[in-house]
């Protein structure tokens, strides 16, 4: 594996190791802080990161903090993705970029003949975080894509990965098979100009790949003259993706490079990041972050138990953070009942199938949940809208025609919706509304209970709604009413939905945190077969971990689950 060592340490370059909770994203504020006291603008500084969330957080906080709108250092500036900045320095057309959208998934799927059914089967994407695996895919076509990703994101040829991951899964195709397939997507992005983002690094870096490992070509693109260049969360870089920092860093005008990251936090292996990457980046000067401002003692020494497993592990001597924790053992039955939306909780599983079953549990308590990545069935604008305006009219309050407007729109009653044979609506009455324009519903006087049957509500409607047997099981008129009805009876709160818990994989949170924090230990055969691969498998499988318990600011829960009818599920120790 190409290792990137960086650009000459005649410059001013540093590295900055912190550990969970260390302020890293507050350190490298105060470098922008110094860079423009020292005169260098804001358009010569350059931000990278690996997700755009990352960046966008980084933006939103360098922005507030000195006077900044957000945009002028995303979109004019060079606050970015590695992917996002090798995009702009190659002036690439959004047509001929291969994402993850469902549009760059139909055609990689029609090049192929089959399926590709998420962004992780292309792995060209830089938000690919719930994978977990390098042996995931449902496919053939999904999987040698995912080998062909690994190949060319740590610059090795196919045959090795291949090796590695025929004896982890059962499954893969033949190197043969592999092969044909990935000649077939590359022809496929040749003939229609198509460029996916591997390429889009490998193209600016100064590489083109084959099926024997990669080839070094003239770079393209323009270099940016900026004076200075900060990437965070450096351990997720990958031998690709240093190749393009180290080209970043070149220009005769860069004379700042500042890196930061942990490399116990390097938890995207499966995709080819590479702590070692960041770690013997040649620097001027190194410093360790002291103290976790996250952590307390328990919890910080848990985390260092389990990196104490790794085979690289040394003991950086964080400091833990001066308030009090507690690390408690239970089934995860157990904890669902104490989880409230007006605390911050963060509930992480190894695998999303698992994170799914945590959201099903919370679901019986009807306590509210949303994805570590956005969404869930509780984040549904509209819906949640309509069930709000139902609670409103049983409870005989006045509604304004905006929002009768949505309750009889695509996420609330149907126009043709009928109870034991009654009508709900009045004929007509949702085409009606929904041709309403905005401006006119807003004229519309507050609608009292009287006022109902010019909406179009029928009176047998109109009973359901004053007996609250809308929202009932047998009578349901809107998905999850009655859920949504019994969490605001709860939470004595009219949205529920802006609640603190948050559940999601393990690698969807790094980054994320809260008081209270509950780890399923639970994993997967598969995730043990790989993790028993080899040495740097079975390190990152720690480093998962580690992340999973640093998340806990206060309390954290380690869960077993009680599965004894599905039959049990191997865990990881912790």
């Amino acid at each position: 594996m190409v290792i990137p060592l960086g650009a000459a340490v005649s410059r001013l370059s540093a590295r900055t190791i912190g550990g969970a909770g260390t302020g890293k994203t507050t350190e490298l504020l105060n470098i922008i802080e110094k860079l423009l006291d020292h005169g260098v603008g804001h358009d010569q500084i350059g931000f990278v990161s690996f997700t755009r969330a990352a960046r966008q957080e980084a933006a939103i906080r360098a922005a507030a903090r000195f006077g900044f709108e957000p945009e002028v250092l995303e979109r004019d500036g060079w606050f970015r993705t590695l992917h996002s900045i090798a995009n702009k320095c190659l002036k690439l057309r959004p047509d001929q970029v291969v994402s993850g959208d469902a549009k760059s998934r139909k055609w990689a799927t029609e090049a192929l003949g089959e399926a590709v059914s998420d962004t992780g089967d292309l792995l060209n994407s830089d938000e690919d975080e719930d994978a977990g695996s390098l042996t995931d895919g449902k496919t053939d076509a999904a999987r040698a894509l995912r080998i062909w990703g690994f190949a060319r994101n740590t610059l090795q040829p196919v045959a090795p990965v291949w090796e590695h991951v025929v004896r982890i899964d059962g499954k893969t195709p033949p190197l043969a098979d592999v092969c044909r397939i990935i000649e077939r997507y590359e022809q496929a992005k040749r003939l229609d100009n198509k460029c996916d983002f591997a390429d889009m690094l490998a193209r600016f870096a100064g590489y083109r790949f084959t099926i024997d490992g990669p080839v070094e070509c003239g770079p393209e693109g323009d270099i940016p003259e900026l004076t200075a260049w900060i990437l965070d969360e450096a351990q997720d870089i990958s031998a690709l993706s240093g190749a393009v920092f180290n080209r970043l860093v070149s220009s005769e005008r860069c004379k700042y490079v500042y890196l930061s990251g942990d490399p116990f936090q390097s938890i995207y292996f499966f995709a080819g990041s590479d702590h070692r990457v960041f770690a013997r980046w040649l620097v001027a000067k190194e410093r360790i972050a002291p103290k976790s401002w996250r952590c307390p003692a328990p919890i910080l020494a848990l985390g260092e138990r389990i990196l104490s497993r790794c085979s690289d592990y040394f003991d950086r001597r964080i400091q833990p953070a001066d308030h009090d924790g507690a690390i408690l053992r239970c089934l995860i039955q157990h904890v669902i009942p104490e989880a409230r939306a007006d605390e911050s909780w963060l509930f992480l599983a190894r695998c999303r199938f698992q994170a799914n079953r945590i959201g099903a549990m919370l679901d019986q308590y009807s306590t509210p949940w949303l994805n570590t990545k956005g969404g869930g069935s509780w984040d549904a604008p509209k819906r949640n809208a309509a069930t709000r305006t139902l609670m409103a009219m049983e409870r005989g309050e006045p509604i304004s025609a905006a929002e009768w407007a949505i309750v009889v729109g695509n996420d609330g009653i149907k126009a043709n919706h009928k109870q034991s044979g009654n009508a709900l609506l009045k004929h007509g009455t949702k085409t009606f509304w929904q041709r309403m324009k905005p401006s006119d519903l807003e004229a519309l006087p507050p609608i009292l209970p009287a006022d109902w049957p010019a909406l179009g509500v029928t009176d047998f409607l109109a009973e359901m709604i004053r007996t609250g047997r809308w929202r009932n099981r047998d009578g349901c008129l809107i998905p999850y009413a009655d859920r949504y009805y019994q969490a605001c009876q709860k939470y004595k709160t009219n949205t529920p939905e802006k609640t603190k818990i948050r559940v999601g994989t393990i690698h969807s949170s790094k980054g994320a945190e809260a008081d209270n924090v509950v780890v399923l230990c639970s994993t997967t055969e598969r995730c043990l077969r790989e993790a028993n691969s080899g040495t740097d498998h079975t390190d990152a499988e720690h480093r998962v971990w580690y992340v999973a318990v640093t998340r806990a600011k206060r309390r954290l829960f380690i869960c077993r689950t009680d599965n004894a009818e599905r039959g049990r599920e191997p865990e990881y120790e912790l």
